[in-house]
């Protein structure tokens, strides 16, 4: 009996001071899709995604050379699936205190193609983790772009805040708001500023991102060949991000169910 009062003693404790116990696993839901985005889970099963849709951790979301998906990972945090992109969901965690401290921990491990993603700033304690064969990024808060293809190496594009890429050589490069940083060997380190409209389509494709809490508005642009949409936006010392001038990532044929897992 004295055990099982000190145990909710203790209990009473920790939710008073704000100390979370443990964190709950959380899967993603899918909020928007445009053309054919498919969901292979761990064990191989997969299907075409819709709005509405549970994405269990561990699942692999491949979307289509002209499709995309807008993604809700947990509340706060979001991600944007464009066309020619293989990512895997590794891992979701998400807590709130009694006090209303949340804490999120976010893995993603990006194949090939580009994301944007928005992680709410000055909101708790947040981990958003993007892997890379030549890189991992990570964000606390913040909206931004990682894109990867073995051609081109990986590059991040920074909205505002700070955003770290840890190579595979150990190097921690810091990738301050406004900036592109792009390394296409996971050695060599370029950099180059991004233009106030490519700021503006980032935050648009969140809808509205650190500003307007990551909705996904304007859903229908094409993320892959954006950076090169407009070529006055580019700076004289910018580096082309992977999805630019050297193309998109090849589509895989178009399968007539859902295409098996990579």
């Amino acid at each position: 009996m004295k055990l099982k009062s000190a145990i909710w003693v203790l209990f009473l404790i920790l939710g008073a001071s704000g100390i979370v116990l443990h964190a709950e696993t959380v899967a993603a839901t899918v909020d928007k899709v445009s053309g054919n985005v498919y969901a292979t889970d761990s064990s191989g099963k997969s299907k075409r995604i819709k709005a509405g849709d549970i994405i269990a951790t561990g699942s692999l979301v491949h979307a289509n050379a002209d499709s995309s998906a807008l993604l809700k990972l947990m509340p706060g945090a979001t991600t944007v699936v464009t066309p020619g992109t293989d990512v895997v969901i590794s891992s979701l965690e998400y807590s709130q205190s009694a006090s209303g401290v949340k804490t999120r921990k976010i893995r993603l491990t990006l194949k090939e193609g580009k994301l944007l993603c928005h992680l709410a700033k000055h909101d708790g304690n947040s981990d958003f983790r993007v892997a890379t064969p030549m890189g991992t990024s990570k964000a606390i808060g913040t909206d931004w772009v990682i894109s990867f293809t073995p051609s081109a190496g990986v590059s991040v594009e920074t909205v505002d805040g700070v955003v770290r890429i840890t190579l595979p050589n150990g190097k921690i490069v810091l990738v301050p708001g406004g900036q592109v940083t792009t390394s296409p060997d996971g050695v060599t380190i370029v950099t180059g500023k991004l233009s106030q409209g490519e700021i503006a389509e980032i935050v648009a494709a969140l809808g509205g991102g650190s500003n307007g809490g990551g909705g996904g508005g304007t859903f229908t642009i094409n993320p892959v060949d954006s950076n090169n949409s407009n070529p006055a936006n580019t700076s004289s010392n910018e580096t082309v991000s992977p999805n630019g001038s050297t193309g998109a990532p090849p589509a895989p044929p178009a399968p007539p169910g859902p295409p098996g897992p990579t």
